[in-house]
């Protein structure tokens, strides 16, 4: 009878932006390291697997998601699989805090041989896209106890599988590695409706303002650049009716198409965007500052429980947060 012995294995993911330390523990399961071992292209694994500007864009990510686990089997274990899900769904824990996106998704799974680390298994996942204002506020420090509690309240809602919640990380991934700006639109909106138990424009509009606060602004002040002046009330109905055009196929009304730039509070141009800058793109980027916003807050809040019933969160959206 052969004795199986485990191996310690772990699966890596890179991070594009890290503002804390290196080593940081942000769940039992997950911590954030420095870069692994990564062999060149005269390794036979990396030159089946990866490209040479994989490679290059992977050596050069200093921050590094890891999940560290014991596994008796080779590849494709259920703890394996389990550990990669684990590493993907705290990539958009990350992503609903810094909001920077993801130059490359590739999961790389190694096993340790010997005191040396293996790549035995290379997952290759689109790279996941943000907006242009989201990435250059995400860059500003963010506290690592906010990052912590959605790290928790994420990995939490995929345990529990809460569908309200889980629907709009979907959503949110899904849109974040679409590469078409009405796809986008189209499913960070519907994140936000099926978060919202909206249902139709009204409700949509009602619960997005209290929950966010319809006198609070869109888009983030960012040092240097001043304060966009779209309201969550401003856009919060457009948003809806977008969404609803371009599910249902019709062509896109000439008030969404029109060119409006991107203006601060005293009507001024920003910086960064052209005067050709379409109000469907200014609604893109308010699309998706939106829900990681609204996902953020019921992380942080720790109202993950309350959006498990129906009922409780249909009436807690009625007021004001």
């Amino acid at each position: 009878m052969h004795t199986l012995h485990s191996s310690k294995k772990f699966v890596y993911q890179p991070l594009v932006y890290w503002p804390h330390g290196i080593p940081t523990i942000l769940s039992p399961e997950i911590s954030v390291r420095s870069a692994p071992h990564i062999p060149d292209e005269t390794d036979p694994f990396v030159r089946f697997s990866l490209s040479g500007n994989e490679l290059k864009t992977l050596k050069a990510s200093p921050a590094w998601l890891c999940c560290e686990f014991a596994d008796v089997g080779a590849i494709g274990t259920v703890r394996q699989q389990r550990a990669a899900e684990l590493v993907k769904n705290t990539q958009l824990a990350v992503q609903i805090v810094t909001k920077t996106g993801l130059w490359m998704g590739t999961v790389l799974i190694f096993q340790e041989r010997e005191s040396e680390m293996n790549i035995i298994h290379a997952e290759n996942k689109p790279p996941m896209q943000s907006t242009v204002w989201a990435r250059m506020c995400g860059s500003q420090q963010s506290s690592l106890n906010e990052m912590k509690c959605v790290v928790r309240g994420v990995h939490a809602a995929f345990n529990h599988n809460v569908t309200r919640l889980v629907n709009p990380l979907y959503f949110l991934e899904l849109g974040m590695e679409a590469t078409n700006l009405h796809m986008q639109i189209f499913l960070w909106v519907t994140g936000l409706d099926s978060l919202l138990m909206a249902g139709n424009a009204r409700l949509f509009v009602e619960h997005m303002n209290n929950v966010l606060d319809g006198d609070s602004f869109v888009f983030p002040h960012l040092d240097g650049f001043g304060q966009p002046k779209y309201l969550v009330r401003d856009v919060a109905e457009d948003l809806y009716e977008l969404r609803s055009i371009i599910a249902h196929g019709r062509q896109i009304p000439s008030k969404f198409r029109q060119a409006v730039g991107f203006e601060d509070t005293n009507g001024h141009p920003i910086d960064g965007y052209e005067p050709s800058n379409q109000y469907r793109q200014v609604l893109l980027e308010s699309a998706f500052l939106l829900l990681v916003r609204a996902l953020k807050t019921v992380f942080v809040e720790d109202l993950s429980n309350v959006v498990s019933k129906t009922n409780v969160w249909r009436q807690r959206l009625s007021v004001p947060f």
